[in-house]
């Protein structure tokens, strides 16, 4: 705010609400700010109001003596996870003698979607005719930061395949699968990995899906389209995979793929993920 008269501008009050999404109710957070004059070495320090999202000087007024600016800069970032949107920030003054004004800056946040995947086996090696064989156990979810879900999620699964990339039926047997839909995994605060699985307090079976009860080599689970895997959630997939009675010895692979489409942006998306599992005689 500059003072463009000539005379001084009594009891000035500079103000800035933070941006918010327009029509809705999320706003930028607050990080740090400062004010300074012109013409003097002051930098002066301001006030944050949790209530009215609103940033203000210390003290509050000042008087800004002709050609004088008042600059007030305020850092702030956009809250894990907001929706996407125009968020408007709005600076503004009043005077005792020098009137009100106020000025607006926005930004634009767009749909963003990141995703996880992992897979692995609870018991390796394995031997062929062993009606045990392991648990092939999968995870399925959008990051915490994301600001759209997953629809029409696909779960594709080759068993015993001879090659990592492999998208063809594997050798291996499948049965048992259990399905799992949890909002709030635990994850591993540097990393971001999900820590916890299935037995989660938070975890709850489910039955929203279609695919084979039992077969051979690949198996495809496919969730109602409007089925959403939220920001955060994680979907568990776990199933029996045996090696028939005559399989060569040897590594063989597990491979998982997750197709799905992000809700907001529409775009297409796939996850790939692979773990060996090794038959012994």
């Amino acid at each position: 705010m500059t003072n463009s008269g000539s005379a001084t501008a009594t009891a000035v009050a500079v103000r800035d609400v933070l941006g918010s999404l327009t029509g809705g109710s999320t706003f930028m957070n607050f990080g740090s700010g400062n004010y300074t004059v012109s013409g003097t070495a002051q930098t002066g320090s301001v006030s944050f109001d949790t209530a009215s999202r609103t940033v203000s000087t210390v003290p509050a007024t000042i008087n800004l003596a002709p050609g004088q600016t008042l600059t007030l800069n305020i850092t702030s970032t956009v809250p894990q996870g907001a929706p996407r949107g125009e968020y408007c920030d709005t600076g503004s003054y009043s005077s005792t003698n020098g009137g009100t004004g106020q000025a607006q800056a926005c930004v634009t946040v767009t749909s963003f979607i990141a995703e996880q995947t992992q897979l692995v086996d609870t018991t390796d090696p394995i031997r062929p005719g062993n009606t045990t064989g392991t648990i092939v156990a999968s995870n399925a979810s959008v990051e915490p930061a994301s600001n759209e879900g997953a629809t029409n999620n696909v779960l594709i699964y080759n068993y015993g395949v001879l090659d990592p990339v492999q998208t063809t039926a594997g050798v291996f047997n499948y049965s048992n699968t259990q399905v799992y839909y949890d909002p709030t995994p635990v994850r591993n605060p540097t990393t971001g990995a999900i820590t916890s699985d299935f037995t989660n307090a938070s975890s709850t079976l489910v039955t929203n899906y279609t695919t084979t009860a039992s077969g051979t080599g690949q198996q495809t689970i496919t969730f109602d389209p409007t089925f959403r895997v939220a920001p955060g959630a994680v979907i568990y997939v776990r199933t029996q995979v045996t090696a028939p009675a005559g399989t060569a010895e040897g590594q063989y692979f597990q491979t998982y793929r997750w197709n799905n489409t992000a809700e907001s942006s529409g775009r297409a998306l796939t996850n790939y993920k692979t773990e060996s599992t090794t038959v012994v005689p």
